[in-house]
């Protein structure tokens, strides 16, 4: 008998901005595309008769339609975050709850200093309870729910390491640069503060590279809805945040140069026909390494540390990269150690094999690396 799986989770596919709100189309993915990787990750690994449910899904459906529910998760374990309601509806359901990629997220790496909600510990120890083992992203996760007594937990990273894209036998590791950075709103803060962020931002101005958007509302509207909401804030910094003169040459370069992707095979071809990515996103440095791509992520926080050393991603310090010249950018990109990635990508992907087998849930092979 087939098993029903129900994928809790931002919905799978691409929303159709016609006819609807900025912020609902935003909102679709939760405010940043790179949400599709551990989302998709579930929909392309699993085998079974797979349904999407969003976290307001009708809770007295479960035992009659599902036999197990498999959550994607990020940094949930957070000190502001309200886990009550979803704790409440996996503590009552009726089949296995199964987590995979649970992060941290905490201001210091010392776990005596680790601040996080009671709803959150709740919640760890309710999924604990439904299923064979949690998955967390790394160890400093795994170390804190030890610390709480939740102690069936394995480190696998994200599902997104192991997800199958374009063949990497098709990229070509040559044509021009992509930076990626890492911003929300725009604001008069952000563009004079200095910072790995906001200096990826004037590179990318500065020597006309391709960027990729993520999260970046101001840019994310005008290129997918040909203008930008009155009173957006920030909107008239947006030239200066580039190092660019006027509004026009702004506008022309996103254009000319800025992607945003809901598609993750579009995404993964396109990075096919480029040099390879730098920059501060976890998932888009993780989508174009699978995808037979150079990258180098910049941490710029504490909630990527763990995952970046678990899956040994390349990486470079954010020091003095507002003074890289486009040849040092290339330079960068030409050192990674993409073998190191690979090969721990492998080790890693037997770990993560077995966790899924445990709880559980079948691979569809052919979809994963």
């Amino acid at each position: 008998m087939t098993k029903r799986i129900g994928i809790v989770s931002i919905a799978p596919g691409a929303p159709d901005p016609s006819g609807m709100s900025f912020d609902w189309y935003m909102t679709r993915f939760g405010r940043n595309t790179g949400n599709y990787m551990f989302t998709q990750a579930m929909f392309r690994q699993l085998t079974g008769e797979l349904h999407h449910l969003s976290f307001d899904f009708d809770v007295s459906r479960i035992g009659e339609e599902f036999d197990h529910l498999v959550i994607p998760a990020a940094n949930w374990m957070n000190e502001k975050s309200d886990w009550t309601a979803m704790a409440d509806w996996i503590e009552a359901a009726p089949v296995p709850v199964t987590v995979i990629g649970l992060g941290l997220q905490a201001s210091s790496q010392d776990l005596a200093e680790v601040k996080v909600s009671d709803s959150a510990i709740r919640l760890a120890r309710v999924l604990s309870s439904k299923s064979p083992h949690i998955s967390v992203r790394g160890d400093f996760t795994r170390d804190w729910l030890l610390s709480i007594g939740v102690r069936n937990v394995v480190t696998t990273g994200c599902p997104s390491l192991y997800m199958r894209l374009n063949d990497p036998a098709l990229a070509r590791n040559e044509g021009e640069l992509v930076l990626q950075s890492t911003r929300y709103y725009m604001t008069q803060a952000f563009l004079n503060h200095p910072g790995t962020n906001r200096d990826v931002f004037g590179l990318a101005g500065k020597y006309d590279t391709h960027m990729i958007y993520q999260s970046e509302f101001n840019e994310i509207e005008r290129m997918v809805f040909g203008r930008v909401t009155e009173g957006t804030p920030g909107e008239a910094l947006m030239p200066a945040l580039y190092g660019l003169e006027t509004d026009a040459d702004y506008h022309a370069y996103l254009a000319r140069r800025g992607h945003v992707f809901c598609d993750l095979d579009e995404w993964s071809g396109f990075l096919q026909g480029t040099a390879g990515v730098i920059g501060t996103r976890l998932h888009g440095s993780i989508l174009a390494l699978n995808s037979g791509v150079p990258a180098i992520l910049i941490p710029h926080d504490s909630r990527t540390g763990e995952l970046v050393d678990f899956a040994a991603i390349p990486t470079i310090h954010p020091e003095g990269i507002a003074s890289y010249t486009r040849a040092d950018l290339h330079a960068v990109l030409h050192g990674a150690d993409i073998g190191r990635f690979l090969d721990t990508r492998s080790r890693n992907g037997l770990i993560y094999r077995q966790f899924l087998r445990d709880c559980g849930l079948d691979c569809r092979e052919e979809n994963m690396l």
